[in-house]
């Protein structure tokens, strides 16, 4: 009762309360007491009539998208984060912490689609070796936190291809030939072999890999014939080896076969202009060196347009430093028909070299040209 007489009802000490998450929490009340009541307290625990909503539980899985993985590889790894408490509602939320030992790969946020709660992360597989990966969940407002049972991630040397060329193929007997053996990928590091018919090639059975990937081997074959080469790269910590097709290497005689071809219109009228192609090609096993192709023009015809060549007189001659096996050079003649010009006339042409040429009946040619 107050100080009048009346009475007086308690005050209402009710709170409602959303405890941290996680089960057995503790609960006291403190009443500090008024002019009509003194103070108090109450503690309400496990049993009483107050619910605790706690955080609900979860599991992590792991997985990765390829294992075992080659060096320097892309290699995702997902982590899947699942409810395992029946009563909790939506989803986890926030990120996931993947880990290789106790370097951190990375962190990913976890997303929901068909039910299913993922998050990724993408690494470069390295080093050479066993990795133990780990991915942990962090939790969110009303998930508990969870860690994946470890993943071995075994990381093996990556596949390489190795292929060989040649300087100069055919070539002949004094030349120096290099042959280029080129790994690939490879970072540098380890050496390569190479071999001639299976037997190891004298002075490059272990050439050194430069950053490139490649090794060089040099040869002189004093002697015709046919050589089989092959290049095997040894690997190294990071790469695998690998062997390299089969290269044939043809060493000839020191001998060109030019052959000369000529084309001209069948007729010509007086006052036309008629156009004349000669072309060179060596046939022969060797290079053609200091190649002179010559020509001579009838009179009945008028030069105007050499086509490079040096002209003297009814004489037209072009030089060619150099042609190789199976390479050709052509050249294209203009000349202006006479007037009255009649009968047949006859365009020669012939081509030399310094490379000797044992087939010197294919070293010329003859065009006729029927005028008026």
């Amino acid at each position: 009762m107050d100080s009048s007489g009346n009475a007086v009802s308690p005050p209402d000490t009710s709170l409602s309360v959303t405890p941290p998450g996680g089960n057995g929490h503790l609960i006291t009340a403190e009443y500090s007491g008024d002019q009509n009541y003194g103070s108090s307290a109450g503690t309400l625990g496990m049993g009483s009539l107050l619910t605790v909503v706690g955080a609900g539980n979860t599991t992590t899985s792991l997985a990765a998208s390829a294992n075992p993985a080659g060096y320097g590889s892309s290699v995702t790894y997902t982590a899947t984060v699942a409810a395992t408490d029946s009563s909790s509602t939506g989803a986890p939320t926030g990120t996931v912490t993947f880990t290789d030992g106790s370097a951190t790969l990375g962190t990913g946020t976890l997303s929901t689609s068909d039910g299913v709660t993922t998050a990724t992360v993408t690494a470069t597989a390295s080093p050479v070796g066993s990795h133990t990966i780990t991915a942990t969940y962090n939790g969110d407002a009303g998930f508990l936190g969870s860690a994946s049972a470890a993943l071995t991630e075994n990381v093996t040397a990556a596949t390489t291809a190795t292929k060989v060329t040649s300087s100069a193929s055919p070539s002949i007997p004094g030349q120096a030939v290099t042959y280029t053996a080129t790994a690939s990928p490879t970072g540098g590091g380890g050496t390569v072999a190479f071999a001639d018919g299976g037997t190891a090639v004298k002075g490059c059975s272990a050439q050194p890999v430069s950053a490139g990937g490649q090794a060089t081997c040099k040869v002189t074959y004093q002697g015709t014939g046919s050589h089989s080469i092959t290049a095997t790269y040894s690997g190294d910590t990071d790469y695998a080896g690998s062997a390299s097709p089969r290269l044939t290497q043809q060493v000839v005689a020191d001998k060109a076969d030019l052959q000369v071809t000529i084309h001209a219109p069948a007729q010509a009228a007086d006052g036309a202009s008629v156009t004349e192609t000669v072309t060179v090609t060596n046939a022969g096993p060797a290079t053609a060196t200091k190649v002179v192709t010559a020509m001579v023009e009838p009179s009945v015809l008028t030069v105007t347009n050499a086509g490079g060549a040096k002209v003297a007189g009814p004489l037209l001659t072009w030089s060619t430093a150099t042609l190789a096996p199976g390479a050709s050079v052509t050249f294209t003649i203009t000349a202006k028909v006479g007037p009255r010009a009649r009968g047949i006339t006859l365009v020669a042409v012939g081509a030399a070299s310094a490379t000797p040429d044992p087939h010197l009946l294919n070293n010329g040619a003859v065009a006729s040209i029927r005028l008026g």
